[in-house]
């Protein structure tokens, strides 16, 4: 894993575009990569689904069971 001072990956979740747009952009100025951005919990579930699901290494340690229990987290 990347030391943390190399920024971290995020999801925004907003309902209003303008805070979402605002943040996205705060954040990748200071070395973050905004993922993903959703405007309703829908939307937040699906984004965090399609990147957890993308084809690549498995996930190691604790990181296969968190990734379910925060998306069931979610879709309640």
């Amino acid at each position: 894993m990347g030391d943390v001072r190399d920024g971290v990956r995020v999801v925004i979740a907003e309902d209003s575009v303008l805070p979402r747009e605002g943040l996205t952009r705060l954040l990748g100025d200071r070395g973050h990569e905004v993922v993903a951005g959703a405007g309703d919990g829908e939307a937040l579930v699906k984004a965090v689904g399609n990147i957890f699901l993308k084809p690549g290494p498995a996930p190691g340690g604790e990181d296969h069971r968190r990734v379910p229990a925060v998306l069931t987290h979610l879709g309640s």
